[in-house]
């Protein structure tokens, strides 16, 4: 008999998946690589669960998953029964029942799947098969934060065994704060069982360590003659299930706190497969975290607005959405399947190296990200007001400066949630809420209410110039001008009234790397990125039929860069220098040369890329190159990923790219991919699990062609989804417009487990 366990994590538009099959044996080999950390169900910002990798990290079945800070743990435990004898599979408690520890003999992950392998005896796993994606460009599956656990089974000695699965979860995935009285129901019908659990009362909007308060847990299946369940205030209802295989239907009525005293209510389902002699169909388990509304924000006329998560519009409560969760796992699995096979093929046409680094950030960036819907003025859903929201670790909303290097994720799987993205920090800015004339760094610093912040943390140049640069390869990447035209004056101001008078120069104003590594006076890098801006708003006033201002800010940007060249470069005109006009021996990372290659501008000469790539060729260490002179060994991978795709010389992209695959796989960190590293020794610097690793899809996006942008006619409103092809993504469950394939389809986290 062979136990193979497959962890598939899905959300209904994004998905990914883990895999555990059991072997006895100390290998614990892994593919592509071991990870610092393993997705688990990483579906939003706060359903967003971890199990620690790295070196000398615990198997999964010895370990709790956390939330992606990897301290608060999230109760979460499965067990299967074969022939009497229990395997823990995932979880850690001693105290539970007569139980054996399936040992971890393998790894693997892809874009939607992370598979750990345990072995027990005569067990051993087959290669994965399951892979969950709904409809890719659907916002409505997109949008629901639920992930799928599938388990199956299929005996190898020819022989029948009596196979029992089990899975709980705990009341700690909706709260930070332990000592808080909790609240539960079950609801059981011919085609499901369904548990929920939340905070008695909800603390709307209310963020304790990183768990937001207000969200209600869902863990369920679909109903059957051989499945059983329970609810008890402690831990009893894993001893009955490790004595009996089954659980006796009760809820216990006495609620208690989230986990005070060492007591964590449980919510737990059973499947009795029966006797398996050969393999069995999947039992799958479905978990989510959902809350209601979902994000405060502006609105349009300066009022306070609570905003409700896309699936909404097509799902009358929770119940149904996860009811029709559940039975959608087949073709969600086929889905995931077809994503991983297309974006693996497309990202090792670079590099086998590159397509690694693809896959491991695809469900972290995605996972960082909601998308909304808003009401109209009698209270129905207005599905042409669609917009994202992006959350950042420390609890800042829709950092600009962060959504730039994630934005090749979005533009090469679906452009529409690009748009939806950039909406809010427009539609924010052009109500004439923000005081300054140039862009905003974010919409606040408590999400998720996101109600923007007039006077906080700034960076002038830094967030003008990416929000030109993005909304710019936002059209071209759709076709659709819409936020353009809508928000045409807002991007103007921030070109003409200040990235013309000051890009050229910066001073010592922040801006991400000064927050790093130190300030720099006219930093080379950010003047550059100043110049794209304007060379982007030429772009912007083209894409209106506005010839006259297309050519007058076309005609700045050339002047400017002109300007740049001749103050860029080190004395002997073999690199760029840190601070415009310094001619010592001094460097930085060229990354904002990306912007020039995405939007397809070509206004940078090809010998600025040919001595890039050659310097960088010559500072190249064990893990990368140094962001720039004031730290001889911090970088970041999202920088270096971009300078990698501007590079027109491949050895040069190439070797950028393996030492950031080098450090992502050397196992010495246990947090989520982080961005900021030391180059030399290959540890984690700072920050975990951010969607800025969004920027491994760099070079993907530079081969998505560009679509005509057609000029909106005078009519058209003040939507995202104004345009034939984002209303058709805001529609129905079945809509299906674009023909890519959406990452965000992925991120549907579902978690599969197959027992051999």
């Amino acid at each position: 008999m062979i136990l193979a366990f497959r962890f598939i994590f899905v959300a209904a538009q994004a998905l990914g998946w883990a895999s555990a099959q059991a072997v006895v044996g100390p290998i614990w080999t892994a593919s592509p690589f071991h990870p610092h950390a393993i997705p688990l169900a990483v579906r939003s910002p706060y359903l967003n669960c971890w199990a620690a990798g790295g070196n000398g990290s615990q198997p999964i079945s010895n370990q709790w998953p956390t939330l992606w800070d990897m301290s608060s743990v999230f109760g979460w435990a499965v067990f299967v029964r074969v022939d009497g004898t229990a395997y823990r599979i995932l979880g850690q408690d001693p105290a539970d029942g007569p139980q054996q520890v399936a040992n971890q003999t393998g790894f693997s992950f892809s874009a939607t799947q992370a598979n750990s392998s345990t072995r027990r005896e005569m067990l051993r796993s087959p290669p994965p098969s399951l892979a969950l994606l709904r409809c890719p460009t659907n916002l409505v599956l997109q949008s629901l934060p639920a992930i799928y656990l599938a388990i199956s089974t299929q005996s190898t000695d020819g022989r029948a065994h009596s196979i029992q699965v089990y899975s709980d979860i705990s009341a700690e995935w909706i709260s930070g704060d332990d000592n808080l009285m909790t609240k539960w129901s079950t609801n059981t019908s011919s085609s499901s069982v369904i548990h929920s659990v939340h905070l008695d009362p909800p603390e709307p909007f209310t963020v304790i360590n990183h768990h937001v308060q207000d969200a209600t847990a869902y863990y369920g299946m679909m109903s059957g003659s051989a499945v059983t369940w329970q609810t008890t205030s402690d831990s009893s209802t894993r001893n009955q299930f490790l004595a009996s295989g089954h659980l006796p239907n009760t809820s216990d009525p006495n609620f208690q706190p989230v986990g005070k005293n060492g007591r964590f209510p449980l919510f737990a389902i059973s499947s009795d497969l029966g006797m398996v002699a050969s393999s069995s169909s999947p039992v799958v388990f479905a978990l989510g975290l959902i809350r209601d509304p979902a994000i405060r924000t502006t609105s349009v006329t300066g009022q306070s607005e609570d905003r409700s998560l896309y699936f909404w519009t097509e799902f009358p409560s929770a119940f149904d959405a996860m009811n029709h969760f559940i039975s959608d796992f087949p073709r969600a699995a086929s889905a995931a399947n077809s994503f991983d096979s297309n974006i693996r093929n497309a990202a090792v046409a670079v590099s086998s190296d590159y397509a690694d680094l693809v896959d491991l950030a695809t469900r972290q960036a995605f996972g960082m990200v909601e998308i909304t819907v808003g009401k109209d003025a009698i209270g129905n859903w207005n599905t042409s007001d669609v917009q994202a929201f992006m959350a950042d670790i420390g609890g800042s909303a829709s950092v600009v400066d962060m959504m730039f290097p994630a934005f090749p994720l979005f533009l090469q799987t679906n452009p529409v949630i690009a748009g939806a993205l950039l909406k809010p920090l427009l539609q924010w800015q052009q109500g004439g809420h923000y005081p300054h004339p140039w862009a905003t760094h974010d919409l606040g610093t408590q999400y998720p209410t996101v109600t923007g912040d007039t006077n906080g943390f700034m960076m002038p140049i830094e967030e003008s110039a990416n929000m030109l640069i993005m909304t710019l390869a936002q059209a071209r990447a759709s076709g659709d001008v819409t936020l353009i035209s809508n928000y045409y004056r807002i991007l103007d101001q921030w070109a003409d009234q200040y990235l013309v008078s000051n890009a050229m120069n910066p001073g010592d104003q922040n801006f991400t790397d000064s927050i790093l590594t130190g300030p720099v006076v006219n930093d080379t890098n950010l003047a550059l990125k100043g110049i794209l801006g304007i060379q982007a708003m030429a772009g912007i006033a083209s894409a209106m039929n506005n010839t006259d201002a297309a050519n007058n800010y076309s005609g700045i940007a050339s002047t400017l860069l002109n300007q740049w060249q001749s103050l860029a470069f080190s004395q002997d005109g073999s690199h760029l220098v840190l601070g415009l006009g310094n001619t010592s021996s001094s460097l930085s990372l060229p990354y904002n040369l990306y912007a020039d290659k995405l939007l397809g501008f070509n206004l940078i000469p090809q010998t600025v890329y040919d001595k890039a790539a050659a310097f960088l060729k010559t500072q190249t260490q064990t893990y990368g190159v140094a962001l720039d002179s004031r730290s001889s060994t911090a970088s970041k991978t999202d920088w270096a990923l971009f300078t990698a795709a501007a590079l027109t010389d491949t050895d040069a992209r190439n070797t950028l790219i393996s030492s950031v695959r080098k450090y992502a796989a050397n196992q010495l960190a246990h947090v989520p991919f982080s961005d900021f590293y030391d180059v030399s020794q290959g540890t984690h610097i700072a920050f975990q699990a951010r969607v800025v690793q969004g920027a491994m899809y760099s070079i993907l996006a530079l081969q998505e062609p560009s679509k005509p942008i057609v000029p909106p006619p005078p009519s058209s409103t003040n939507t995202l989804a104004s345009s034939p092809q984002n209303a058709a993504v805001a529609g129905r469950l079945t809509t299906s417009l674009y023909t890519m394939v959406s990452v965000a389809s992925l991120m549907a986290a579902g978690w599969s487990v197959n027992i051999l």
